[in-house]
């Protein structure tokens, strides 16, 4: 293999490198796809350990982050997963891997939806079932006909490692932990649709196939647009998508919002469309611990009543605006 040859494993690498920054999880799913590599062969080897160097290369800023930082990082596992001080190596992995199965689940993306309504609106299955029939066919062709290909079976192991990040968290069927999955289906579908598309060029009841396919696909798609468009405004709260309208009724005419002093979101979200609209961040006002606002002031928040007496004016999912009326009786 020429010196080219094996420099193009680096593109490789910085994709290898480029999931773990982007999400908690790709911090265990990007070391698997890498180790994934060794399915390509033998005669690969010197393009797999490029791949493996330069992919090392992009951990470093990592690296010195979490020495900077200790447990900054690991904070958002923490937060998500199972796995408790109590627990035996053995449980865990039992665990995990009962969590993996039911992941795999196939009709449950078809039938049922995200289980947290933010991440997907309720009442609709996650993926088209055509897709997933593509996908589950596409899996079978590649294991009957494309076994030697190298990239196919990095395709299958990379398939196989997907749900892995997220069989170590508490919730199962989480349509972001599991967006690897999904993609990963999606290039499982490939072999199939090309069979498909090459069968219906020959015969009638391939292309009777097609139109079955394509319209059990529109009818599912069209009931997700109705759904969306009846339940969809439930995910806003999540998404803060009401926020920036409460914050322009308190920022009317100059005026300044006033956040209790940890009401972390809140905080958060204002400063950042302060930021957005070219306010001053004097407009954002985080009261010390007991704070009181002035009267006839506008208040901002999400998790936390008013410590004083206020009257709501508007909300949007969790977040509120509110008057302010005095200091608590007493």
């Amino acid at each position: 293999m020429a010196a080219g040859t094996h420099f193009s494993a680096l593109p490789v690498s910085l994709a290898l490198g480029s999931i773990t920054y982007v999400h908690a999880g790709g911090r265990l799913l990007a070391p698997l796809l890498a180790s994934d590599l060794v399915v390509v062969g033998r005669s690969r080897w010197r393009w797999v350990l490029i791949a493996w160097l330069g992919f090392a290369a992009t951990q470093i800023p990592l690296i010195l982050s979490m020495r900077a930082h200790p447990g900054a990082l690991a904070r958002r596992f923490d937060a998500t997963t199972f796995i408790t001080d109590d627990m035996s190596r053995w449980e865990v992995g039992w665990r995990a891997t009962v969590n993996y199965l039911r992941d795999l689940q196939l009709w449950h993306y078809v039938f049922s939806r995200d289980v947290k309504p933010y991440a997907h609106t309720p009442g609709a299955g996650a993926l088209l079932a055509p897709s997933l029939i593509l996908s589950v066919a596409g899996l079978v062709l590649v294991l009957a006909r494309y076994r030697s290909d190298p990239f196919w079976r990095y395709a299958v192991a990379a398939f196989l490692v997907s749900p892995v990040s997220a069989a170590f968290t508490i919730d199962r069927f989480h349509a972001i932990r599991l967006a690897p999955f999904a993609v990963m289906l999606v290039v499982m579908a490939i072999p199939a649709a090309d069979a498909l598309r090459e069968a219906a060029a020959r015969v009638t009841r391939a292309r009777v196939l097609v139109v079955v396919l394509v319209t059990l696909a529109s009818l599912q798609l069209a009931y997700f647009v109705h759904n969306f468009t009846t339940n969809g405004p439930l995910r806003t709260g999540r998404f803060a998508a009401g926020v920036p309208r409460l914050l322009d009724r308190g920022w009317a005419d100059g005026g300044t919002v006033y956040i209790d002093y940890d009401d972390r979101e809140p905080q958060a979200l204002a400063r950042w469309y302060a930021l957005m609209k070219g306010l001053d961040q004097s407009h954002v006002v985080r009261l010390p611990d007991g704070g009181i606002p002035p009267s006839g002031a506008i208040a901002f928040g999400r998790t936390q009543e008013c410590d004083y007496v206020c009257a709501r004016l508007e909300e949007s999912g969790d977040n509120w605006i509110a008057r302010v009326e005095g200091p608590p009786p007493g």
